[in-house]
């Protein structure tokens, strides 16, 4: 059987002003929760993930 995975993210990143050097990053990999296995792999890979990260950039 054929399958779709679709995964979703954004990054906000402000340009100037206190915020200048801060990154968010948020997404949603397998949005549907697909249950779907690689061939080669045999084992059935994983459903929804979600995953956030916080990043400062310090410039000098």
């Amino acid at each position: 059987d054929g399958y779709a995975v679709f995964d979703l993210y954004t990054t906000w990143e402000p340009q100037d002003g206190p915020l200048d050097g801060l990154r968010l990053d948020l997404g949603v990999e397998n949005v549907a929760d697909t249950d779907y296995e690689v061939v080669a792999s045999g084992a059935s890979e994983p459903g929804r993930n979600f995953y956030a990260g916080v990043s400062y950039r310090l410039t000098f």
